[in-house]
């Protein structure tokens, strides 16, 4: 135990010097044996304990106990009562049976009653009186038999006898105090508390009392017991206390010299132990105990801290650590040979890894099992001192800059910001070291990737499809250099990762947008036949107002107005009726000829779409009417339905077909899907957009041949 002691002693000095240095006298002094403070800690809890346990006798125990015993005497006095009581009942059964009249019956119960008696000197008594009150019996104030007692008073006034009768009156029984003569002395008043009950069928009552100092003296009496068997009791306690305080003492001074001695000998082998170079760091019951100031310097914790950690905390387990911890759960704590020295990790507060040459020797320290282990610090300095300008701009450029062990997975060992962050984006399980691999969703990729690196010595441009935590995906480029040693062993794993994701979604939406352009383009030498709305012809004397209902409820933008002999003379559109109706506040009585447009500008259906809008741009005009071979206004068609079709060109022929009316018309149309796709493929069109048109064609297709043989 005295080596245990020591123990708890150096941590708790190192604890205290890490914060608060001292000089050794100082702290030789606070650890001087007080005997008086010894004895206090002591002594000091038994008395406060002996306090409370007479506290609790007169605070609790005897006024808990006054209670009850005071309880047991009026419980007492009411069952006496209640037994004489009975006897009066018993007589006035006789008196109904008819075997004794009621004065025969009442003198015989005054008889019985007057000679009963209780106590330890049988001269506790009961007395009758009636309810006017008269007094029927009293064994002791023969001298009140048969008198009226309504102005009968006690030493304080009260009339006792009127109480009595006023209480029978309102419950029929009940207890009341007041001052009586002691028992049969006369000259002796004392207190007293009686329990009366009333018998109804004489008119009667019954009662009988204990004298208040009767229960004061039992009570004093238990208490004079109580206090002489407490003060004995604690008296032999004290005695005790004092004879184990001695023998204490005794016993802790001499530990407290054994302390002193082993203490200065830790002094000399902590001073020895914080003055080494090499980190130092104790382990019991794989518990970190202790470390020198180089160790938690290396590793950028406090003593306060280390005492939460575990030895998992600072010697992670990674391949280049699984030697030290076979080692560890392998060595035997009883061997004291010393440990090999190998190569390693260690983990410092902000998670980055530092190289080390580590050695582990096994101790075995005070019955339990431990281990001390040495650390030395091997890492490669890659700024010197007067580069921090140049290790903060590393940091702060948007390119993760990263270095990493070339072994296995690449575990991280330096890390820039944008790099850590880019690991937040990757679902890696808590207990495992952020390495390169994380980066490749199969771990084949990466073994290809790491064996390329090993063989050509750098890797660019590394293009990796990364799925992240949130379900969402991102594109890393990659470069690294292979870094070897003097042996020409891989080392380290410099490179870079960029996040590439928005540039190639850009790159990705700029090469859809010039498909969609050259599939576009295509259709604009399409004929204008199939896109002109149909043909709303109005007479020239129709009234703008019928006009505008029309072509609300034909749902067209232009109508075309026919002279008396049905020719054709002009167009009125959206445009004229806004411009030459409401602005100038025609009459909407007025004829429709007033605002038409004429002459009316024509195109040949054989058109092509390009020529139309050609047309409309050159006549500056947003309609045309269509004309047959023969010279007949077909349709009609406006701007709005030519940029339509420039937007949505690849649904042509899949609307086409479901216009046509018979299977030869489907077939025609569908002819034209070969020369399309080939147009599609030399303009250099994606083969997916090529595909989804085709599906569209064929499917539109197939609907319409069923949808015709229904019909037929």
């Amino acid at each position: 135990s005295s080596t245990n002691f020591s123990m708890d002693a150096d941590l708790s000095r190192q604890k205290a010097s890490s914060t608060n240095p001292e000089p050794s006298s100082s702290f030789a002094r606070s650890r001087h044996f007080q005997r008086r403070s010894y004895v206090l800690r002591i002594f000091l809890p038994t008395l406060i304990a002996i306090a409370l346990f007479l506290s609790v006798i007169w605070g609790i125990i005897l006024p808990s106990f006054e209670q009850t015993l005071l309880e047991r005497k009026r419980e007492m006095i009411r069952e006496l009562t209640n037994s004489a009581w009975s006897i009066l009942a018993s007589y006035e059964r006789d008196e109904k049976n008819g075997s004794l009249t009621r004065a025969e019956a009442q003198a015989l119960a005054i008889t019985r009653i007057e000679a009963l008696r209780y106590g330890a000197e049988s001269k506790d008594y009961f007395w009758i009186q009636d309810m006017q009150p008269r007094m029927i019996m009293h064994p002791y104030r023969s001298d009140l038999n048969g008198q009226e007692l309504v102005s009968f008073t006690d030493p304080r006034g009260v009339h006792i006898f009127v109480e009595f009768a006023d209480l029978v009156n309102r419950a029929g029984e009940g207890y009341i105090d007041y001052v009586w003569q002691w028992k049969d002395d006369p000259q002796r008043l004392e207190p007293k508390e009686s329990f009366v009950k009333g018998f109804e069928p004489w008119g009667w009552i019954i009662g009988t009392g204990v004298y208040t100092d009767d229960v004061n003296q039992e009570i004093a009496s238990i208490e004079k017991s109580l206090v002489n068997t407490s003060l004995a009791v604690s008296g032999a306690i004290i005695v005790l206390l004092v004879f184990v305080l001695q023998q204490s003492l005794r016993i802790e001074k001499e530990r407290q010299e054994v302390v002193d001695s082993l203490h200065e000998s830790t002094e000399r082998y902590h001073s020895l132990i914080e003055a080494t170079t090499e980190g130092t760091l104790l382990i019991l019951d794989d518990r970190c105990r202790y470390a020198n100031p180089t160790f938690l310097s290396m590793l950028g914790y406090t003593t306060r801290q280390l005492e939460f950690l575990e030895l998992a905390d600072l010697l992670p387990r990674e391949t280049d650590n699984a030697a030290i911890w076979k080692r560890f759960q392998s060595t035997d704590g009883e061997q004291t040979a010393v440990g090999e020295a190998l190569e390693g990790c260690l983990m410092r507060q902000n998670g980055s890894l530092v190289e080390c040459i580590l050695t582990l020797n096994p101790i075995l320290f005070a019955g339990q099992r431990g281990f001390i282990l040495l650390a030395k610090d091997i890492t490669r300095q890659s700024f010197s001192v007067d580069d921090h300008e140049l290790i903060s701009a590393v940091q702060s450029v948007p390119v993760g800059i990263f270095r990493a062990r070339a072994a296995r997975r690449g575990i991280f060992l330096e890390i820039n910001r944008t790099g850590r962050a880019l690991l937040q984006h990757l679902s890696v399980a808590e207990a495992s070291r952020p390495a390169l691999a994380d980066f490749f969703s199969d771990s084949a990729e990466y073994e290809q990737a790491f064996q390329s690196l090993l063989t050509n010595g750098e890797l660019k441009d590394h293009i990796l499809h990364v799925e992240t935590s949130a379900a969402a995906v991102r594109f890393i480029s990659l470069s690294a250099h292979l870094i070897r040693d003097e042996h020409h062993h891989p080392v380290y794993i410099d490179g870079l990762l960029e996040d590439v994701t928005t540039a190639r979604k850009q790159a990705a939406e700029h090469e859809a947008l010039i498909d969609r352009l050259q599939a576009s383009l295509l259709f604009l030498h399409e004929p204008i036949a199939n896109l002109g709305r149909d043909v709303v012809i109005c007479r020239m004397d129709t009234s703008v107002k019928q006009l505008a209902k029309l072509m609300t409820a034909r749902a067209v933008t232009a109508a075309l107005v026919a002279s008396e002999t049905s020719a054709i003379i002009g167009i009125v559109t959206d445009h004229d009726l806004r411009v030459r109706v409401l602005a100038e506040d025609t009459r909407l009585t007025d004829p429709i000829h007033t605002i038409m447009s004429s002459p009316l500008i024509k195109i040949s259906e054989d058109a092509l779409i390009y020529e139309a809008l050609m047309r409309m741009e050159e006549k500056g005009v947003l309609h045309l009417a269509v004309e047959d071979h023969n010279g007949q206004i077909v349709s009609v068609i406006d701007n709005k339905s030519l940029i339509q079709f420039q937007r949505y060109g690849p649904i042509v022929l899949s609307r086409e077909i479901a216009r046509a009316k018979t299977p030869d018309e489907v077939v025609q149309c569908s002819e034209r899907t070969a020369l399309l796709v080939r147009t599609l493929m030399d303009s250099s069109a994606r083969p997916r957009h090529v595909t989804n048109m085709l599906a569209s064609i064929c499917d539109a297709t197939t609907e319409r041949l069923i949808q015709l043989a229904v019909d037929q």
